[in-house]
């Protein structure tokens, strides 16, 4: 593997100037997602479906992956050795995969409870969403393991395309692997808005009697599968702008002004992970949404169904009431 230095000493100085922003923003994000996890392990007030928790915990390897070669002290000086820097770039392509999926699975989990919850004619979700839970988990996994073997083989069998030239700030395999996965990733992102649209029209039909069911005291529990849908659409349209950000740098004329800025956009996904979906996670835990719960509690589930029947047909309002609060509490 040999280093181009007339490369590196072109990129060098328009890259190592975003490197203290890129480094921030990376491990800010990993210790504002590893908070999470930790709120959700260990918190009595915060319980989350496991899915949800594994989408948190998929973003920890992301933050590391990027920073290892900081971590190791190889920005600058030598480049690492073969076997350091084919392992790497294969976590460089495995873990976008891996947190691409996991958000695809979380997304596909909550517009299916949301969907059902609104169904006439159901009382409680089917059988094979309870079963799809243990395969919502692996798959990320799966994803991970898939591009990070495909990266490390290419890379063992052609040393002189590994190298840290290309990016500086880690190491990575001159192949088409880095294409597939930006296109792995933007179909995933394809299929979750598609999603988040289908979930999103029984919400905007009932909107009366989720907006009825506002102040009640367990709407936090009840009512995540829609506050988190709506956190979700929030993120996805991030990430769709930071595919969009990222495919237009890529392909100015002069890559050497631009590759600083790709990596910063990168590095903001665990930040705005757990800024869009984990911020109310952060609040519980302060408090700060103490006094309105204070407040919820003087209502009467009663009343909440009254204003829901008023809104509603009287038979509709109830069925749609029940199954809300019949699916989204096991979420």
């Amino acid at each position: 593997m040999v280093l181009n230095d007339a490369v590196t000493e072109y990129l060098a100085p328009e890259q190592l100037r975003f490197l203290p922003v890129f480094l921030t923003l990376n491990f800010s994000g990993c210790l504002l997602i590893i908070s999470l996890v930790s709120i959700s392990l260990f918190s009595s007030k915060i319980h989350h479906h496991a899915v949800l928790l594994n989408f948190y915990v998929v973003w920890i390897p992301y933050t590391f992956c990027y920073t290892l070669l900081f971590i190791s002290g190889h920005v600058t000086g030598p480049e690492p050795s073969e076997l350091f820097c084919t392992v790497q770039a294969g976590l460089v392509y495995g873990a976008p995969a891996m947190a691409s999926t996991a958000t695809l699975a979380l997304i596909y989990l909550v517009s299916v409870r949301v969907t059902y919850s609104f169904k006439a004619d159901s009382k409680a979700l089917p059988r094979w969403t309870s079963c799809n839970a243990p395969v919502l988990l692996v798959v990320p996994y799966v994803a991970f393991t898939i591009f990070f073997l495909t990266a490390v083989v290419a890379g063992f069998k052609r040393p002189d395309l590994v190298g840290r030239n290309r990016y500086l700030y880690y190491c990575t395999v001159d192949i088409s692997i880095g294409q597939i996965s930006t296109a792995y990733i933007g179909l995933q992102c394809f299929i979750g808005l598609a999603l988040q649209g289908w979930a999103a029209i029984p919400v905007w039909k009932h909107r009366k009697a989720l907006w009825a069911m506002r102040n009640r005291d367990s709407t936090e529990r009840d009512g995540i599968c829609v506050r988190l849908l709506v956190r979700l659409v929030i993120f996805s349209a991030y990430l769709v702008f930071e595919i969009v950000l990222c495919l237009c740098l890529f392909t100015t004329k002069d890559p050497s002004k631009t590759f600083g800025l790709l990596n910063i956009s990168l590095a903001t996904l665990p930040v705005a992970v757990a800024v869009v979906l984990g911020s109310k996670d952060f609040f519980e835990v302060l408090g700060c949404h103490r006094h309105r719960h204070r407040h919820r509690t003087e209502q009467s589930d009663e009343n909440v169904l009254t204003t829901v029947m008023i809104t509603r047909p009287e038979q509709e309002s109830v069925r749609t009431s029940s199954n809300i609060a019949t699916v989204h509490s096991s979420a």
